[in-house]
């Protein structure tokens, strides 16, 4: 059997690449989620909706 040290430092790097891949990965996704919460908790509506008042209370009979 001949050796073939290329190919075990081949996968050694594919292996290495796709840990950091989903590790950046993660780690993006986990940065989104908590950029979008924190940007929906601090909104400020510019323009708030006006309530309609309440109806005036019927006299008592």
């Amino acid at each position: 059997m001949i050796s073939r040290p290329w190919t075990f430092r081949a996968a050694a790097i594919g292996v290495a690449l796709a840990a950091a891949t989903a590790t950046f990965s993660t780690f993006a996704v986990a940065e989104a989620g908590t950029t979008a919460k924190s940007a929906a908790a601090n909104r400020h509506d510019p323009a708030p909706v006006l309530r309609p008042p309440p109806p005036p209370a019927r006299p008592p009979s």
